[in-house]
């Protein structure tokens, strides 16, 4: 209470002014969250109708752990969320376990003090990994000296050693972005944002950027240790595997994972396709392995990539272990929806953004509704000057300029005009559970019109992007990990199309094999009745 009566400044603001950043994925501002509240729900009969309450299920939290504890009207529920890279599932049995009899403790001698409670004592049989330090190595050259200046500015350090990481140091992909564009103005070369994946040191940069002139292939390793089948992720509309991070962290140590990046384009001189793509991305995967099984896998437009280099290594008569697509949708089978599909498309798509805005302007919350206007014209205002400048760039004859260039706006009209052809093989789809509701009548997002093994469709905790993102891209590998390396690998063959292929498949929906397995919600549960 006595630092409640000296608040000077809003907890937001201290953030603000502290810039604190989490070190090795932990923050200190955001450790421990408590909160109690009696239900906003309670069991109620009107009539014949009973309600009841239903429990909730969890959507992650900031906090390394935050405990909610409910008071309903027969007994007292304990909830706990967790952080599962810092706690195991035992660990927080055993808190929920002692935090159940200093409870009871407190109950049954309520005159005793809190100071006096005398709380259960744990072995310790696990020692704690010390925290990795890096001795503080001082730039060496002036590569290094220039790149310690940008990592200080940016990350508000007053010094950072070489051989410190960039994301133990508290950088994401924003810094990560302007890191790039820092990097450009000094250097005058352009780093993707998959090199700091495996550059994240000033002392692994420089060097990088020494190389860069000489080296220029677009596959990138996230982790090459190993004696597995290398994964390979396609890159999405941004052009680089950043978001590929995550999950390479989370795979297996035996497990390589290698990703593909996009190499440099401009939109209007060197423009391309998903199939000119493929091409140039088999010759370089097949300098790191030769032959199949190959395993491939992307998110948004990395899928359509994945698609088409399985499809074209299927059709060379090579072994295609995993073709995994991350939330991604058959464009062609979306383009020639019937009629009918169409219009419920349509409709569906009105009726979510309606009840949101209508929901937002009940609630009063116009600042939100008023910065979705903003984005949304905004977003048509950059898609509009983009094509704008590159028709100009193309009647000129001229690369578009640097600073108009934008990969999402390019892959994603790249993306758009893309027919998949037939693939031999079995297809397995991971689907965002809070995909928007136009999507729900296509449980295979019409894949299963052209992949001929069929389509398993596993479902995932998320959105569009937060898959990717912990903790709900922990439970993505726990459902891909079983489907790698495994003996029963499809062979991709020319032989399953028929001599003369369709121009264009027939996009409709028949039988697609669904598999949704159980997701660990990182949530344990304690009832308890407190007389």
């Amino acid at each position: 209470m006595d630092a409640l009566a000296h608040t000077d400044l809003p907890f937001e603001v201290l953030l603000e002014r502290l810039k604190l950043r989490s070190v090795n994925g932990r923050n200190p501002l955001f450790q421990f969250y408590f909160l109690y509240q009696v239900a906003f729900l309670q069991p109620r009969e009107l009539r014949d109708l009973t309600i009841m309450p239903i429990p909730t299920f969890s959507v992650g939290t900031p906090f390394e752990m935050q405990l909610a504890i409910i008071e309903r009207r027969d007994s007292v529920c304990a909830q706990l969320e967790y952080n599962p890279d810092l706690f195991d599932a035992a660990t927080i049995c055993g808190v929920l376990r002692s935090y159940e009899l200093l409870l009871r403790d407190a109950v049954s001698n309520p005159d005793l003090q809190i100071s006096n409670l005398k709380g259960p004592t744990f072995a310790k049989t696990v020692s704690q990994p010390e925290a990795v330090v890096h001795e503080y190595v001082s730039p060496r050259n002036e590569d290094e000296a220039k790149l310690t200046q940008i990592w200080e500015m940016l990350l508000d350090l007053p010094r950072i050693g070489v051989k410190e990481d960039f994301f133990q140091l508290g950088g994401q992909s924003l810094l990560a972005a302007q890191l790039v564009s820092e990097v450009e103005k000094k250097f005058g070369a352009t780093i993707d944002l998959s090199t700091l994946l495996v550059s994240s040191t000033i002392e692994k940069l420089a060097l990088s950027l020494r190389k860069a002139s000489s080296d220029s292939s677009c596959v990138v390793p996230l982790r090459a240790s190993g004696d597995k089948v290398p994964l390979f992720c396609f890159h999405g509309g941004g052009g680089h595997v950043l978001a590929y991070r995550e999950m390479a962290d989370v795979m297996p140590d035996d497990q390589p994972v290698y990703g593909v990046r996009s190499p440099d384009l401009d939109g209007a001189q060197k423009s391309t396709s998903v199939e000119e793509l493929a091409e140039r991305y088999i010759c370089e995967i097949r300098e790191v392995q030769k032959h199949g099984p190959y395993q491939l896998c992307g998110m948004s437009f990395g899928g359509l990539l994945a698609y088409e280099v399985a499809t074209k290594l299927a059709g060379e008569g090579e072994e295609i272990g995993v073709l995994a697509l991350f939330d991604t949708g058959n464009p062609a089978y979306y383009r020639h929806l019937p009629p009918a599909k169409s219009m419920r498309f349509l409709i569906d798509t009105i009726v979510v953004r309606s009840k949101k805005y209508i929901q937002g302007l009940t609630n009063g919350d116009m600042a939100a509704i008023a910065t979705y206007l903003r984005e949304f014209f905004k977003r048509k205002w950059d898609a509009f000057f983009w094509n704008m400048n590159r028709r100009i760039s193309r009647v000129a004859g001229r690369p578009m300029p640097k600073a108009m260039r934008d990969n999402v706006r390019m892959f994603d009209a790249v993306g758009t005009v893309y027919a998949p052809k037939f693939f031999s093989g079995k297809l397995i789809l991971f689907r965002a559970e809070d995909r928007t509701a136009e999507y729900r009548h296509d449980p295979a997002l019409g894949w299963d019109a052209v992949a001929q093994g069929g389509v398993d469709v596993l479902r995932v905790q998320g959105d569009h992007i937060t898959i990717m993102e912990k903790p709900n891209v922990v439970d993505l590998v726990r459902q891909l990990s079983p489907l790698l390396n495994r003996a029963d690998v499809q062979k991709g063959n020319s032989s399953a199309w028929s001599s003369s292929p369709p121009q264009r498949p027939a996009y409709y929906a028949e039988n697609v094999t669904k598999s949704f397995a159980d997701v660990d919600n990182r949530r344990t549960n304690l009832r308890m009745n407190i007389p």
